[in-house]
């Protein structure tokens, strides 16, 4: 992607609301704007318990809910107190919420129109607007139904939530009896696919990105690819078309038992897994962010010759009280296993060295560990080494009380733990000490 002249912006860097940040979107929002010198992110969230704060260096918790009566006096006492300029909304019924309000908030929203994402908010009324104009899902009425199954899923829902396959009329009624207000729909068999798109703020639409939704788990495409369809870019522009879009939006389309595409949903948001698209050098949340602010853009897409495919999984954050000024970490497969640099414990004591914290060296080796080092590039990162005889305790070397230390061996582990009493970490928990704010 080719930004706009950057020396066109302002030398204060802009500061960008995310809520709520610790949603999948705004996870990618953060991924996708958090290493960019022009802006800054906060992140906000009205949960007490969420992932925004393992991300967001900066980050504030109690925004009212976006459902309560004083949800838009919160946004904007926020937007005066952080010296908001731009609010990034990173869930459906926030967005929709502050299009609503636009016109009383105290900063830009990233957003397209009110009218927008309402249509975009409702399974049923995206289909009556799109009908005349793209192939979408029947709509039954419970006494008409004339082929099982059926698919049963929430007008406003999102994910895979309160989503139901019904083989006969009888589990209809059941679902409908716990739900009345899910949508009766023609099932749709075949595969699944979203396509990520742009359009700037002359609503033209800039670029259209197909992949499949190979894997899906909770309604989230955890494993997902480029595909290569132009039916996909021609959908795309009847949607953008009908539709008044700015900035990031995508559909998602799904084959029919003969393989014609149906549209299931068009969102006026950011999606979770764009960081697809973003890593073949279309940053989407980016763009909108430069649209945002009324600049052109030029984008340019990677080669799809390298065969990219986003996985995605769990994974760990970790927050500790922890409090140290020095570490200490063994050589011998510890920094170096198997003839490599341990690359996690070096992005560990990376942050170490940003932070003033001094990082030590304490081995058993006899070889020469400046040059041995300096062959790995890693002598810089080391305020000194400490060489320990053969017989000899490391305890006994280690002069700082307020420090960690790493190493492999569990004995050597206890010996420190049990003399200094400082905290001692295997490599398997190296992972509990890097910071990932920002």
């Amino acid at each position: 992607m080719t930004t706009p002249d950057e020396r066109n912006l302002n030398l204060t860097p802009k500061r960008i609301l995310v809520f709520p940040c610790g949603s999948e979107i705004g996870l990618e929002i953060h991924r996708s704007l958090s290493w960019n010198k022009h802006f800054q992110l906060i992140g906000a969230s009205s949960s007490t318990s969420n992932h925004g704060p393992y991300f967001f260096k900066n980050y504030i918790e109690g925004l009212p809910f976006y459902n309560d009566p004083d949800f838009i006096q919160g946004v904007n006492n926020l937007v005066v107190s952080e010296r908001i300029d731009l609010i990034f909304p990173a869930n459906d019924d926030v967005q929709l919420k502050l299009a609503q309000n636009a016109q009383h908030l105290k900063c830009a929203l990233i957003s397209s129109s009110q009218e927008t994402c309402e249509i975009c908010r409702s399974k049923s009324a995206t289909y009556r607007f799109f009908e005349d104009a793209l192939k979408v899902p029947h709509i039954y009425a419970l006494n008409n139904i004339d082929a099982f199954p059926v698919f049963l899923k929430p007008d406003n829902g999102q994910g895979s939530e309160g989503v139901h396959l019904a083989m006969n009329r009888d589990e209809v009624r059941f679902y409908l009896a716990q739900s009345p207000d899910l949508l009766i729909l023609e099932n749709l068999p075949g595969k699944e696919y979203t396509v990520d798109c742009f359009t700037d703020r002359h609503g033209v639409l800039r670029g259209a990105y197909p992949r499949l939704r190979a894997r899906i788990n909770r309604g989230i495409s955890v494993e997902t690819f480029p595909v290569h369809n132009p039916a996909f870019t021609n959908m795309a522009g009847i949607i953008n078309e009908k539709l008044d879009l700015r900035g990031g939006w995508f559909f998602q389309a799904k084959e029919d038992k003969n393989g014609f595409l149906s549209l299931m949903e068009v969102a006026s948001r950011i999606a979770g897994s764009m960081g697809l698209t973003r890593n073949l050098g279309v940053n989407i949340p980016l763009l909108s962010v430069y649209d945002r602010l009324d600049m052109e853009v030029q984008i340019h897409l990677s080669r799809h010759d390298h065969n990219i495919i986003m996985d995605r999984a769990l994974d760990n954050r970790f927050k500790t009280n922890l409090d140290y000024q020095h570490v200490y970490v063994d050589l011998d497969d510890t920094l170096i296993v198997d003839g490599q640099v341990n690359t996690l414990l070096v992005a560990f004591l990376f942050q170490c060295k940003n932070k003033a914290i001094q990082n030590h060296v304490i081995t058993r080796n006899s070889a020469d560990i400046h040059q041995l080092l300096r062959e790995y590039g890693l002598e810089s990162l080391f305020t000194d080494i400490i060489r320990v005889e053969p017989h000899q305790d490391k305890a006994e070397k280690m002069i700082h009380t307020n420090a960690i230390f790493i190493d492999d061996s569990f004995q050597e582990r206890a010996h420190v733990a049990e003399r200094l009493a400082i905290p001692t970490f295997d490599l398997d928990a190296v992972e509990s000490l890097i910071d990932f704010r920002r």
